[in-house]
């Protein structure tokens, strides 16, 4: 698949989920608020809209995250076993203290 047919099939899936926020926050407000409200207050709608955009987008990157973070933690398992550390790796060593501040002279 070529790039310019990627873009496409992303640019059509984006529109489609869309359509389907725009419908979804039509027939919700207009429940809620009475027949006509989501095209009398089009703002609204559209605040609507985002807030299922914003979700939307934060739950794909979440799962995503989640689906990395569950391989590396398997991958992790299968490189590092704790019994294979050598003791002198375990031993924390604390950072130095910061340099001593300085007198301002004139």
């Amino acid at each position: 698949m070529s790039a310019a047919e990627e873009s496409d099939g992303s640019a059509a899936e984006a529109a489609a989920v869309t359509d389907q926020f725009v419908d979804a926050g039509i027939a919700k407000l207009d429940a809620v608020f009475g027949a006509g409200y989501a095209k009398e207050n089009p703002a609204v709608l559209a605040a609507y809209i985002a807030t299922c955009s914003s979700t939307f987008s934060t739950l794909a990157l979440t799962s995503s995250n989640d689906a990395a973070m569950a391989a590396l933690g398997d991958l992790d398992d299968e490189i590092l076993d704790d019994d294979e550390l050598d003791d002198e790796d375990d031993e924390f060593v604390p950072p130095p203290p910061p340099p001593a501040k300085r007198k301002r002279t004139r």
